[in-house]
């Protein structure tokens, strides 16, 4: 196995496919959406989300996302260098006008506050508005959950449908996933993770980069013990998956195939 450089970022080759470290995935998908266009803040919140994503094995909400959301860019379906505008509407509910962008920079900034008015409220809750769709939801309530609160996310992500000759076509459904702290200090799911879909796809699909503006509306709340009882979700084979599956990708790092990392690096 040889090693090589591309854009600043080393890599193990491997063949037909390339390792990759976490660090690395995000260091490379910060440079593609800065190159296409997106502010630096914002490239760099899209590497971490990319990187997790990653980390959990969720190739189709992670690295193979990337050349999509770049057409999305570049052709005005989002906005990467939009600055969301938050206020809070009373004590408890918080207010996030995304301005046509990525989901990740109008929620992740807020979520400590959001658990801090939970603590003080016993619940709080996040309107996210004018948003791309949510490609993890379920990272989202686990933060909330190791908070030692419910986390509950009703949301517009993206699902792959199968299509002809082996192809599959990303179409945006609505997810719903709840998150709790479990007594062993881990955090249970209300569903797999990985498949947290309900309700029929929308009618926008992403076929090509011309369309409307992908703006959707996010719902997250966040609820003490005391306001939400504990439900005891059952640990399921997802979960236990998911933990090991973390734990490969912090050891040995990414796989990815040598077509997908070249429509990544030029896209």
């Amino acid at each position: 196995m040889s090693f090589r450089d591309i854009g600043g970022t080393v890599m193990k080759d491997g063949g037909d496919n390339e390792f990759f470290s976490l660090d690395d995935i995000q260091s490379l998908v910060a440079d593609v959406f800065q190159r296409a266009g997106a502010s630096k803040s914002v490239a760099q919140t899209m590497g971490h989300s990319i990187k997790l994503a990653e980390r959990d094995g969720m190739r189709q909400y992670g690295l193979a996302l990337v050349p999509t959301m770049i057409e999305h860019i570049r052709s005005g379906r989002v906005d990467a260098r939009a600055e969301p505008v938050a206020h809070w509407d009373g004590p408890t509910t918080l207010k996030v006008n995304a301005s046509s962008g990525f989901a990740c920079p109008a929620i992740d900034p807020y979520l400590a506050e959001l658990t801090d008015r939970a603590a003080d409220h016993g619940l709080a809750h996040m309107a996210v508005t004018r948003a791309y769709p949510i490609h993890k939801p379920h990272l989202t309530v686990e933060w909330i959950a190791q908070q030692g609160m419910t986390g509950s996310i009703h949301c517009v992500g993206l699902s792959q449908i199968p299509i002809e000759n082996d192809m599959t076509r990303l179409t945006c459904v609505g997810q719903v996933l709840t998150a709790q702290p479990a007594p062993d200090e881990s955090v249970r799911f209300s569903n797999d993770p990985k498949t947290p879909l309900t309700g029929e796809p929308k009618r926008i699909r992403f076929e090509g980069p011309l369309g409307p503006s992908l703006a959707f509306s996010h719902s997250i709340l966040a609820a003490t013990a005391r306001t939400i009882p504990s439900i005891r979700f059952q640990k399921t084979n997802g979960d236990q998956a998911l933990q090991g599956t973390r734990k490969t990708s912090h050891q040995i790092g990414v796989t990815i195939e040598s077509d997908l990392l070249e429509a990544i690096i030029n896209a």
